[in-house]
Protein backbone atom coordinates (compact mmCIF):
# COMPACT_ATOMS: atom_id res chain seq x y z
CA UNK A 1 0.00 0.00 0.00
CA UNK A 2 1.86 3.54 -0.77
CA UNK A 3 2.38 5.36 1.85
CA UNK A 4 0.19 8.49 1.15
CA UNK A 5 -3.10 6.45 -0.03
CA UNK A 6 -5.71 6.32 2.12
CA UNK A 7 -7.34 2.89 3.09
CA UNK A 8 -11.04 2.14 2.93
CA UNK A 9 -10.71 -0.61 5.55
CA UNK A 10 -11.52 1.37 8.92
CA UNK A 11 -8.59 1.43 11.65
CA UNK A 12 -8.46 0.77 15.28
CA UNK A 13 -8.28 4.81 16.90
CA UNK A 14 -6.23 5.37 19.86
CA UNK A 15 -8.06 5.92 23.03
CA UNK A 16 -6.43 9.17 24.12
CA UNK A 17 -5.54 12.35 22.76
CA UNK A 18 -2.55 12.59 24.18
CA UNK A 19 0.86 11.26 23.55
CA UNK A 20 1.89 8.02 25.63
CA UNK A 21 4.93 6.96 26.52
CA UNK A 22 4.91 2.97 27.25
CA UNK A 23 7.09 -0.01 27.50
CA UNK A 24 6.41 -0.66 23.83
CA UNK A 25 6.81 2.61 22.04
CA UNK A 26 5.98 5.97 21.60
CA UNK A 27 2.11 6.94 20.54
CA UNK A 28 1.87 9.86 19.33
CA UNK A 29 -1.51 12.30 20.11
CA UNK A 30 -4.42 11.41 18.43
CA UNK A 31 -4.91 14.28 16.34
CA UNK A 32 -1.82 13.55 14.76
CA UNK A 33 -3.61 10.36 13.20
CA UNK A 34 -5.83 10.71 10.07
CA UNK A 35 -8.90 8.41 10.38
CA UNK A 36 -7.48 5.63 8.01
CA UNK A 37 -3.69 4.93 7.00
CA UNK A 38 -1.28 6.33 9.75
CA UNK A 39 1.23 8.73 8.20
CA UNK A 40 3.95 7.80 10.74
CA UNK A 41 6.85 9.31 8.40
CA UNK A 42 5.17 13.10 9.40
CA UNK A 43 4.85 11.63 12.93
CA UNK A 44 8.35 10.58 13.66
CA UNK A 45 8.99 14.25 11.87
CA UNK A 46 7.09 16.23 14.22
CA UNK A 47 6.94 13.82 17.23
CA UNK A 48 9.48 11.48 17.29
CA UNK A 49 10.31 8.67 19.22
CA UNK A 50 12.81 7.50 21.99
CA UNK A 51 12.62 3.46 21.15
CA UNK A 52 12.91 1.19 18.14
CA UNK A 53 9.16 1.20 15.96
CA UNK A 54 7.04 -2.20 16.40
CA UNK A 55 5.60 -3.95 13.92
CA UNK A 56 2.70 -2.69 14.56
CA UNK A 57 4.14 0.90 13.60
CA UNK A 58 5.09 -0.66 10.18
CA UNK A 59 2.20 -1.95 9.71
CA UNK A 60 -0.46 1.10 10.12
CA UNK A 61 1.59 2.79 7.37
CA UNK A 62 2.92 0.10 4.96
CA UNK A 63 0.42 -2.59 5.66
CA UNK A 64 0.48 -6.55 6.38
CA UNK A 65 3.39 -7.78 3.87
CA UNK A 66 1.79 -10.03 1.64
CA UNK A 67 2.89 -12.98 0.30
CA UNK A 68 5.91 -11.59 -2.58
CA UNK A 69 6.69 -9.27 -0.11
CA UNK A 70 10.11 -11.12 1.01
CA UNK A 71 11.85 -7.97 1.57
CA UNK A 72 9.29 -6.56 3.76
CA UNK A 73 8.73 -9.43 5.66
CA UNK A 74 12.42 -9.58 6.41
CA UNK A 75 12.37 -6.05 7.65
CA UNK A 76 9.29 -7.30 10.24
CA UNK A 77 10.83 -10.39 11.15
CA UNK A 78 13.82 -8.76 12.62
CA UNK A 79 12.09 -5.57 14.12
CA UNK A 80 10.05 -8.61 15.82
CA UNK A 81 13.27 -10.69 16.86
CA UNK A 82 15.23 -7.63 18.61
CA UNK A 83 11.83 -6.32 20.72
CA UNK A 84 11.18 -9.62 21.81
CA UNK A 85 14.80 -9.46 23.20
CA UNK A 86 14.64 -6.15 24.41
CA UNK A 87 11.19 -6.78 26.41
CA UNK A 88 11.57 -10.24 27.88
CA UNK A 89 15.87 -10.50 28.57
CA UNK A 90 16.83 -8.76 32.03
CA UNK A 91 20.37 -6.78 32.31
CA UNK A 92 22.65 -9.03 34.29
CA UNK A 93 24.61 -7.31 37.00
CA UNK A 94 27.36 -9.65 35.83
CA UNK A 95 30.30 -8.09 33.76
CA UNK A 96 30.75 -10.72 31.37
CA UNK A 97 26.91 -12.06 31.28
CA UNK A 98 26.16 -8.47 31.19
CA UNK A 99 28.32 -8.16 27.62
CA UNK A 100 27.49 -11.40 25.86
CA UNK A 101 24.03 -9.68 26.48
CA UNK A 102 25.06 -6.92 24.69
CA UNK A 103 27.16 -8.42 22.04
CA UNK A 104 23.71 -10.61 21.37
CA UNK A 105 21.18 -7.30 21.17
CA UNK A 106 24.54 -5.79 18.74
CA UNK A 107 23.90 -9.05 16.55
CA UNK A 108 20.42 -8.50 16.38
CA UNK A 109 20.63 -4.89 15.51
CA UNK A 110 22.80 -5.93 12.76
CA UNK A 111 20.48 -8.32 11.21
CA UNK A 112 17.88 -5.84 11.62
CA UNK A 113 20.10 -2.87 10.02
CA UNK A 114 20.98 -5.36 6.95
CA UNK A 115 17.30 -6.36 6.53
CA UNK A 116 16.93 -2.65 6.12
CA UNK A 117 19.99 -2.15 3.34
CA UNK A 118 18.68 -5.02 1.13
CA UNK A 119 15.03 -3.54 1.40
CA UNK A 120 16.27 0.35 0.28
CA UNK A 121 18.45 -1.06 -2.12
CA UNK A 122 15.93 -3.77 -3.80
CA UNK A 123 13.42 -1.18 -3.78
CA UNK A 124 15.37 1.97 -4.80
CA UNK A 125 15.34 5.49 -3.95
CA UNK A 126 11.90 6.46 -5.61
CA UNK A 127 10.08 4.23 -3.00
CA UNK A 128 8.60 6.04 -0.64
CA UNK A 129 9.18 3.58 1.93
CA UNK A 130 12.76 2.70 1.21
CA UNK A 131 12.87 6.63 1.51
CA UNK A 132 11.36 6.62 5.22
CA UNK A 133 13.73 3.60 6.09
CA UNK A 134 16.62 5.12 4.98
CA UNK A 135 15.70 8.71 6.49
CA UNK A 136 14.44 7.60 9.71
CA UNK A 137 14.98 4.08 10.58
CA UNK A 138 18.48 3.51 10.42
CA UNK A 139 19.04 6.70 12.43
CA UNK A 140 16.66 5.24 14.89
CA UNK A 141 18.69 2.02 14.71
CA UNK A 142 22.41 4.10 15.17
CA UNK A 143 20.97 6.32 18.11
CA UNK A 144 19.23 3.25 19.57
CA UNK A 145 22.40 1.35 19.37
CA UNK A 146 24.74 4.42 20.77
CA UNK A 147 22.95 4.77 23.84
CA UNK A 148 22.07 1.71 24.85
CA UNK A 149 25.81 1.20 24.49
CA UNK A 150 26.71 4.13 27.12
CA UNK A 151 24.43 2.90 29.48
CA UNK A 152 26.38 -0.12 29.61
CA UNK A 153 29.65 1.53 29.50
CA UNK A 154 28.16 2.97 32.96
CA UNK A 155 26.78 -0.36 34.07
CA UNK A 156 30.26 -1.69 34.06
CA UNK A 157 31.26 0.66 36.13
CA UNK A 158 28.24 0.64 38.29
CA UNK A 159 26.09 -2.53 37.81
CA UNK A 160 22.33 -1.05 38.03
CA UNK A 161 20.95 -0.81 41.60
CA UNK A 162 16.91 -2.21 40.42
CA UNK A 163 15.99 -4.80 38.23
CA UNK A 164 16.33 -3.54 34.90
CA UNK A 165 14.86 -4.72 31.07
CA UNK A 166 17.09 -4.44 28.11
CA UNK A 167 14.12 -2.42 26.30
CA UNK A 168 14.75 0.24 29.24
CA UNK A 169 18.37 0.67 28.14
CA UNK A 170 17.53 0.74 24.43
CA UNK A 171 15.50 3.64 25.35
CA UNK A 172 17.13 7.36 24.20
CA UNK A 173 16.44 10.93 24.05
CA UNK A 174 13.52 11.82 21.49
CA UNK A 175 14.77 11.25 18.04
CA UNK A 176 13.51 12.95 15.13
CA UNK A 177 14.36 12.49 11.27
CA UNK A 178 15.40 16.37 11.14
CA UNK A 179 14.73 18.41 8.00
CA UNK A 180 14.97 22.37 8.21
CA UNK A 181 13.44 24.91 5.92
CA UNK A 182 13.07 28.46 4.85
CA UNK A 183 10.39 28.86 7.57
CA UNK A 184 12.39 27.55 10.25
CA UNK A 185 15.28 30.24 9.56
CA UNK A 186 15.75 32.52 12.54
CA UNK A 187 17.73 34.79 9.50
CA UNK A 188 21.31 34.43 11.96
CA UNK A 189 24.23 33.31 9.99
CA UNK A 190 27.75 32.56 11.08
CA UNK A 191 31.14 32.14 9.13
CA UNK A 192 33.97 29.86 10.13
CA UNK A 193 37.23 29.89 8.31
CA UNK A 194 35.56 28.61 5.00
CA UNK A 195 32.26 27.23 5.88
CA UNK A 196 29.06 29.28 6.37
CA UNK A 197 26.31 27.78 8.79
CA UNK A 198 22.87 28.64 9.09
CA UNK A 199 20.57 29.06 12.46
CA UNK A 200 16.99 27.41 12.51
CA UNK A 201 14.34 27.30 14.96
CA UNK A 202 13.84 23.76 15.71
CA UNK A 203 10.73 23.96 17.94
CA UNK A 204 8.37 26.98 17.61
CA UNK A 205 6.95 26.65 21.06
CA UNK A 206 10.45 26.46 22.75
CA UNK A 207 12.83 29.74 21.48
CA UNK A 208 15.83 28.43 23.23
CA UNK A 209 15.65 25.18 20.85
CA UNK A 210 17.73 26.21 18.08
CA UNK A 211 20.31 24.45 15.66
CA UNK A 212 22.76 24.88 13.53
CA UNK A 213 23.11 23.50 10.08
CA UNK A 214 26.32 23.07 8.30
CA UNK A 215 25.93 21.57 5.24
CA UNK A 216 28.08 18.35 3.56
CA UNK A 217 30.80 18.47 1.03
CA UNK A 218 31.30 16.38 -1.81
CA UNK A 219 34.94 16.82 -1.66
CA UNK A 220 38.04 18.64 -0.30
CA UNK A 221 40.21 20.22 -3.02
CA UNK A 222 43.60 18.93 -2.74
CA UNK A 223 45.36 21.98 -3.18
CA UNK A 224 49.22 21.39 -4.00
CA UNK A 225 47.84 18.38 -7.06
CA UNK A 226 45.46 21.59 -8.51
CA UNK A 227 48.37 23.80 -7.99
CA UNK A 228 50.91 21.30 -10.18
CA UNK A 229 48.10 20.52 -12.59
CA UNK A 230 47.71 24.64 -13.02
CA UNK A 231 51.45 24.67 -13.64
CA UNK A 232 51.28 21.87 -16.00
CA UNK A 233 48.45 23.22 -18.05
CA UNK A 234 49.44 26.88 -18.22
CA UNK A 235 52.77 25.47 -19.60
CA UNK A 236 51.47 23.28 -22.26
CA UNK A 237 49.15 25.39 -23.42
CA UNK A 238 51.26 28.49 -23.08
CA UNK A 239 50.64 29.51 -26.54
CA UNK A 240 46.89 29.21 -27.19
CA UNK A 241 45.61 31.35 -24.17
CA UNK A 242 41.70 30.52 -24.57
CA UNK A 243 41.96 26.62 -24.78
CA UNK A 244 44.05 27.25 -21.00
CA UNK A 245 41.06 29.26 -19.40
CA UNK A 246 39.05 27.04 -20.57
CA UNK A 247 40.73 24.01 -18.99
CA UNK A 248 41.42 25.65 -15.94
CA UNK A 249 38.21 27.23 -15.21
CA UNK A 250 36.70 23.83 -16.19
CA UNK A 251 38.65 22.18 -12.63
CA UNK A 252 37.85 24.91 -10.62
CA UNK A 253 41.62 26.06 -10.61
CA UNK A 254 40.43 29.59 -10.65
CA UNK A 255 38.67 29.08 -7.06
CA UNK A 256 41.17 27.85 -4.72
CA UNK A 257 41.29 30.72 -1.88
CA UNK A 258 43.80 30.69 1.11
CA UNK A 259 40.32 29.29 3.34
CA UNK A 260 40.50 26.49 1.25
CA UNK A 261 44.35 26.15 1.50
CA UNK A 262 44.50 25.71 5.22
CA UNK A 263 41.07 23.07 4.96
CA UNK A 264 43.29 21.02 2.34
CA UNK A 265 46.21 21.50 4.96
CA UNK A 266 43.98 20.54 8.00
CA UNK A 267 42.15 17.78 6.24
CA UNK A 268 45.66 16.05 5.20
CA UNK A 269 47.20 16.11 8.74
CA UNK A 270 44.37 14.43 9.85
CA UNK A 271 44.68 12.08 7.37
CA UNK A 272 40.85 12.95 5.52
CA UNK A 273 41.11 12.12 2.17
CA UNK A 274 41.51 14.51 -0.46
CA UNK A 275 40.73 15.31 -3.76
CA UNK A 276 42.59 16.40 -6.93
CA UNK A 277 41.97 17.04 -10.44
CA UNK A 278 40.79 13.85 -11.84
CA UNK A 279 39.80 11.91 -8.35
CA UNK A 280 37.02 12.34 -6.21
CA UNK A 281 36.97 11.06 -2.56
CA UNK A 282 33.62 11.98 -0.54
CA UNK A 283 35.32 13.44 3.25
CA UNK A 284 31.87 12.64 4.46
CA UNK A 285 32.59 15.92 6.94
CA UNK A 286 28.73 15.89 8.17
CA UNK A 287 29.40 11.81 9.38
CA UNK A 288 32.56 12.91 11.40
CA UNK A 289 30.81 16.11 12.85
CA UNK A 290 27.73 13.04 14.43
CA UNK A 291 30.78 10.88 15.60
CA UNK A 292 31.53 13.04 17.85
CA UNK A 293 28.54 13.77 19.51
CA UNK A 294 28.50 10.06 19.86
CA UNK A 295 31.58 9.09 20.79
CA UNK A 296 31.09 11.62 23.92
CA UNK A 297 27.97 9.99 24.71
CA UNK A 298 30.21 6.79 24.96
CA UNK A 299 32.33 8.54 27.58
CA UNK A 300 29.32 9.62 29.29
CA UNK A 301 30.03 13.33 29.01
CA UNK A 302 28.11 16.36 27.67
CA UNK A 303 30.99 18.13 26.08
CA UNK A 304 29.55 18.41 22.28
CA UNK A 305 25.95 19.16 21.55
CA UNK A 306 23.49 17.43 20.23
CA UNK A 307 24.28 16.50 17.06
CA UNK A 308 22.38 14.64 14.05
CA UNK A 309 22.52 14.33 10.09
CA UNK A 310 19.86 16.53 8.49
CA UNK A 311 18.78 18.06 5.18
CA UNK A 312 18.16 21.28 4.46
CA UNK A 313 15.23 22.71 1.70
CA UNK A 314 16.48 25.67 0.96
CA UNK A 315 14.98 28.14 -2.39
CA UNK A 316 14.10 24.51 -3.84
CA UNK A 317 17.07 22.70 -3.56
CA UNK A 318 17.93 20.06 -0.89
CA UNK A 319 21.39 20.24 0.77
CA UNK A 320 22.36 17.39 3.42
CA UNK A 321 24.64 17.98 6.35
CA UNK A 322 24.61 18.40 9.67
CA UNK A 323 23.16 20.17 12.75
CA UNK A 324 24.43 20.85 15.74
CA UNK A 325 22.30 22.36 18.51
CA UNK A 326 23.43 26.15 19.25
CA UNK A 327 25.79 26.48 22.40
CA UNK A 328 25.55 28.74 24.74
CA UNK A 329 27.81 30.58 26.24
CA UNK A 330 31.22 32.19 24.97
CA UNK A 331 33.86 31.29 22.93
CA UNK A 332 37.20 31.33 24.09
CA UNK A 333 38.49 33.30 21.32
CA UNK A 334 35.67 35.72 21.76
CA UNK A 335 36.05 36.00 25.85
CA UNK A 336 39.64 36.93 25.28
CA UNK A 337 39.09 39.34 22.31
CA UNK A 338 36.43 40.96 25.22
CA UNK A 339 39.06 40.76 28.23
CA UNK A 340 36.94 39.11 29.68
CA UNK A 341 39.40 36.65 31.35
CA UNK A 342 40.37 37.45 34.99
CA UNK A 343 44.03 36.30 36.28
CA UNK A 344 43.09 37.74 39.95
CA UNK A 345 41.01 34.98 40.96
CA UNK A 346 36.97 35.12 40.55
CA UNK A 347 35.84 38.55 40.45
CA UNK A 348 31.98 38.66 42.29
CA UNK A 349 31.16 41.90 40.75
CA UNK A 350 31.12 41.07 37.49
CA UNK A 351 30.06 37.21 36.68
CA UNK A 352 30.67 37.65 33.07
CA UNK A 353 34.64 37.35 33.93
CA UNK A 354 36.21 34.57 34.05
CA UNK A 355 37.81 32.73 36.02
CA UNK A 356 41.42 31.23 34.30
CA UNK A 357 42.21 29.18 37.45
CA UNK A 358 39.25 27.86 37.72
CA UNK A 359 39.15 24.46 38.78
CA UNK A 360 35.94 23.30 36.28
CA UNK A 361 37.66 25.34 33.43
CA UNK A 362 40.69 23.14 33.75
CA UNK A 363 39.10 19.79 34.28
CA UNK A 364 36.30 19.87 31.38
CA UNK A 365 38.90 21.42 28.75
CA UNK A 366 41.36 17.83 30.08
CA UNK A 367 38.01 15.71 29.58
CA UNK A 368 37.23 17.50 25.59
CA UNK A 369 41.29 17.14 25.10
CA UNK A 370 40.75 13.49 26.05
CA UNK A 371 37.96 13.35 23.56
CA UNK A 372 39.53 14.88 20.92
CA UNK A 373 42.93 12.45 21.39
CA UNK A 374 40.50 9.50 20.86
CA UNK A 375 38.89 11.34 17.81
CA UNK A 376 42.40 12.66 16.25
CA UNK A 377 40.37 16.25 16.18
CA UNK A 378 43.01 18.93 14.92
CA UNK A 379 41.22 22.09 14.93
CA UNK A 380 40.21 22.61 18.44
CA UNK A 381 41.63 26.49 18.27
CA UNK A 382 39.91 29.23 20.89
CA UNK A 383 37.53 29.58 18.42
CA UNK A 384 35.72 26.45 18.11
CA UNK A 385 34.98 25.97 21.94
CA UNK A 386 31.81 27.51 24.40
CA UNK A 387 32.53 28.32 28.07
CA UNK A 388 29.74 27.89 29.70
CA UNK A 389 29.04 29.76 33.15
CA UNK A 390 26.35 30.02 36.14
CA UNK A 391 25.08 33.45 37.37
CA UNK A 392 27.79 33.41 39.51
CA UNK A 393 30.19 33.57 37.25
CA UNK A 394 31.03 30.15 37.45
CA UNK A 395 32.29 27.56 35.08
CA UNK A 396 29.64 24.98 34.60
CA UNK A 397 30.49 23.47 30.67
CA UNK A 398 32.48 23.52 27.95
CA UNK A 399 31.25 22.97 24.60
CA UNK A 400 33.20 21.72 21.28
CA UNK A 401 31.82 22.58 17.75
CA UNK A 402 33.04 23.07 14.30
CA UNK A 403 34.23 19.39 14.50
CA UNK A 404 34.21 17.63 11.45
CA UNK A 405 38.13 17.59 10.73
CA UNK A 406 37.71 14.46 13.36
CA UNK A 407 38.19 10.64 12.70
CA UNK A 408 41.23 10.80 10.10
CA UNK A 409 43.53 7.82 9.64
CA UNK A 410 46.11 9.18 11.40
CA UNK A 411 47.51 7.43 14.83
CA UNK A 412 50.70 9.24 16.25
CA UNK A 413 49.05 10.75 19.56
CA UNK A 414 52.58 11.36 20.40
CA UNK A 415 53.27 13.67 17.71
CA UNK A 416 52.07 17.20 19.17
CA UNK A 417 54.19 19.51 17.15
CA UNK A 418 51.82 22.21 15.50
CA UNK A 419 53.73 22.25 12.20
CA UNK A 420 53.07 18.21 11.80
CA UNK A 421 49.75 17.96 13.66
CA UNK A 422 47.33 21.22 13.25
CA UNK A 423 46.05 21.70 17.19
CA UNK A 424 46.55 18.53 18.34
CA UNK A 425 47.60 18.17 21.53
CA UNK A 426 48.00 14.20 23.01
CA UNK A 427 46.67 13.35 26.07
CA UNK A 428 48.16 15.99 28.61
CA UNK A 429 50.26 15.31 31.71
CA UNK A 430 46.87 15.97 33.88
CA UNK A 431 43.37 13.25 33.21
CA UNK A 432 40.21 13.30 34.69
CA UNK A 433 39.85 10.18 36.59
CA UNK A 434 36.26 10.29 35.51
CA UNK A 435 36.84 10.00 31.99
CA UNK A 436 39.55 7.54 32.15
CA UNK A 437 37.61 5.46 34.12
CA UNK A 438 35.03 5.16 31.26
CA UNK A 439 37.68 5.22 28.52
CA UNK A 440 38.94 1.70 30.38
CA UNK A 441 35.54 0.09 30.59
CA UNK A 442 35.12 1.10 27.11
CA UNK A 443 35.79 -2.07 24.21
CA UNK A 444 36.79 -1.47 20.87
CA UNK A 445 34.02 -3.18 19.49
CA UNK A 446 31.86 -0.88 21.36
CA UNK A 447 33.45 2.09 18.78
CA UNK A 448 32.84 -0.08 15.98
CA UNK A 449 29.09 -0.69 16.66
CA UNK A 450 28.85 2.85 17.39
CA UNK A 451 30.00 4.93 14.94
CA UNK A 452 30.56 2.18 12.58
CA UNK A 453 27.62 3.56 10.00
CA UNK A 454 29.04 6.86 9.93
CA UNK A 455 32.94 6.06 9.65
CA UNK A 456 34.79 4.95 6.58
CA UNK A 457 36.95 0.92 7.64
CA UNK A 458 39.88 2.43 7.27
CA UNK A 459 38.91 5.59 9.81
CA UNK A 460 37.62 3.16 12.20
CA UNK A 461 40.83 0.99 11.74
CA UNK A 462 42.77 4.04 13.02
CA UNK A 463 40.20 5.00 15.70
CA UNK A 464 40.50 1.29 17.45
CA UNK A 465 44.80 2.08 17.14
CA UNK A 466 44.79 5.47 18.56
CA UNK A 467 42.33 3.94 21.27
CA UNK A 468 44.34 1.55 22.52
CA UNK A 469 47.63 3.43 22.57
CA UNK A 470 45.50 5.95 24.84
CA UNK A 471 44.35 3.16 27.10
CA UNK A 472 48.06 2.22 27.88
CA UNK A 473 49.00 5.97 27.88
CA UNK A 474 46.69 6.51 30.61
CA UNK A 475 48.86 4.53 33.20
CA UNK A 476 51.58 7.27 32.99
CA UNK A 477 49.56 10.45 33.29
CA UNK A 478 48.15 11.51 36.52
CA UNK A 479 44.62 11.24 36.93
CA UNK A 480 43.10 13.78 39.13
CA UNK A 481 40.23 13.68 40.72
CA UNK A 482 37.02 16.40 40.71
CA UNK A 483 38.24 18.50 44.04
CA UNK A 484 42.06 18.15 42.69
CA UNK A 485 42.04 20.61 40.09
CA UNK A 486 43.44 23.93 41.70
CA UNK A 487 45.94 26.52 41.48
CA UNK A 488 48.92 24.17 41.79
CA UNK A 489 47.46 22.41 38.46
CA UNK A 490 47.18 25.23 36.72
CA UNK A 491 50.64 26.65 37.26
CA UNK A 492 51.91 23.03 36.35
CA UNK A 493 50.22 23.42 32.74
CA UNK A 494 51.27 26.68 32.18
CA UNK A 495 54.66 25.72 33.15
CA UNK A 496 55.07 22.69 30.41
CA UNK A 497 52.97 25.18 28.13
CA UNK A 498 55.64 27.59 27.95
CA UNK A 499 58.68 24.84 27.68
CA UNK A 500 56.81 23.23 25.15
CA UNK A 501 57.02 26.27 22.60
CA UNK A 502 60.72 26.15 22.35
CA UNK A 503 59.94 23.30 20.48
CA UNK A 504 56.91 24.25 18.71
CA UNK A 505 55.02 22.12 20.92
CA UNK A 506 51.05 21.99 22.31
CA UNK A 507 51.27 20.04 25.55
CA UNK A 508 47.26 20.65 27.34
CA UNK A 509 44.35 22.66 26.00
CA UNK A 510 44.61 24.86 29.49
CA UNK A 511 48.25 25.21 28.90
CA UNK A 512 47.91 25.94 25.42
CA UNK A 513 44.95 28.94 26.22
CA UNK A 514 46.62 30.35 29.45
CA UNK A 515 49.80 30.70 27.61
CA UNK A 516 47.87 32.00 24.54
CA UNK A 517 45.93 34.50 27.09
CA UNK A 518 49.30 35.38 28.59
CA UNK A 519 50.54 36.27 24.68
CA UNK A 520 47.67 38.26 23.49
CA UNK A 521 50.04 38.53 20.06
CA UNK A 522 49.20 34.63 19.49
CA UNK A 523 45.62 35.60 18.97
CA UNK A 524 46.51 36.61 15.73
CA UNK A 525 48.00 32.92 15.29
CA UNK A 526 45.14 30.96 16.57
CA UNK A 527 42.00 33.04 15.83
Amino acid sequence: MPLFARSKKKTTELTSDTGKETENSYHPPLNNFSSNQTNLLEIYRNVGTTMMPRRRDMVRIFGTPNRRSHHYAAVLDRLDDLNRYLDNTMVSKERDEMDSQLDEVLDLMGNLEQAVNSFIRAKGEKDKRANFMEEFLLKVIGNVRTNMISRVIQFRLKPPEYETKWYQVATMPVMKNIQVDDNMATGETGKGGINTVRFYQLNKYDKSRQGVFKAGKEFIKDTDKYKQYEKYIRKKYKDDPDTRRRILNEIGLFDISPEEETEAHTAQIAGIKTSGPFEFANPRLAERNVALHRLNLLLGENLIPWTELATQLTDGQIVKGSIMQKASGITAGGAAIADLFSFDGKDDNDPKKINVKDPNLQRFLSKLQVLDAIAFHVDRHIGNYFIQQDEKGNVIGIKGIDNDMAFGTRTDIDNTNEKASGRFAGLGQFVDKEIADRVMAIRPQDLVAALGDLLEPEDLAALIARFEKIKRKLSSVRLLKPDEWNDSTAAAMLAAQQESKKNNESTSYYGRLLHGLRNPELYKENF
